[in-house]
């Protein structure tokens, strides 16, 4: 039997057609076909096709086609633009108006909602959202993948001094208009006085 040569790398073996001895080849030197260990997927600049965990989409820097899951959706961070630009909407809330909707709508021109300011004075009740992607001809109110309706409750919103809440902009992602309402869908609260709040936005990077 031949004397084999000295190996290079032991992750890899590979079958040298010419005289039938086997070899051992690098992995970034040569095409791999098959599974590959967490280690030789980050280490190896090989393209890789099928299905991959979670952990290995996240650790590995490899291009990955294909739907993703919910859980891989939420891990990943949207990019939003640090620059300086950004946008404030002021949508105004009536007095005594029943449906609790704001009566002008925020143009979202390719950004989306950061945070928003409340006023400093608030009839108790939780702050929801009605969204659009026509321009406004139709709406709906915002819901989460969990069924749940968008909101900052009403324990967390003062009545008598204005404070600034973070929205995460992942959940108004194809979105162009948007406007606030006091209390949710199904149970609005009326207002007791006219009421601003400031949305925020910030364009897609």
């Amino acid at each position: 039997m031949p004397e084999l040569p000295p190996a290079r790398n032991q992750n890899v073996i590979l079958e040298d057609i010419a005289d039938g001895i086997p070899v051992s080849a690098p992995v970034g030197g040569l095409p791999v076909v098959g599974p590959l260990t967490d280690e030789e997927l980050r280490s190896a600049p090989v393209p890789v096709s099928g299905p991959m965990t979670n952990v290995e989409m996240r650790a590995t820097p490899v291009n990955v086609a294909g739907p993703l899951t919910d859980a891989q959706l939420r891990a990943a961070r949207v990019q939003v633009s640090t620059e300086t630009v950004r946008s404030e909407q002021t949508q105004n809330i009536a007095s005594g108006l029943a449906t609790g909707l704001a009566t002008g709508a925020a143009a979202l021109d390719g950004s989306v909602p950061v945070g928003l300011w409340t006023p400093a004075a608030w009839t108790s009740a939780a702050i929801t959202f009605q969204v659009s992607r026509n321009n406004g001809a139709t709406w709906a109110d915002l819901y989460d993948e969990q069924g749940l309706e968008v909101l900052i409750p009403a324990g967390s919103i003062s009545t008598t001094a204005s404070r600034r809440f973070a929205l995460n902009p992942r959940l108004f992602i194809g979105v162009d208009r948007v406007r606030v309402r006091s209390g949710t869908g199904a149970a609005p609260v009326i207002q007791a006085a006219s009421r601003d709040i400031v949305l925020v936005a910030r364009p897609i990077a």
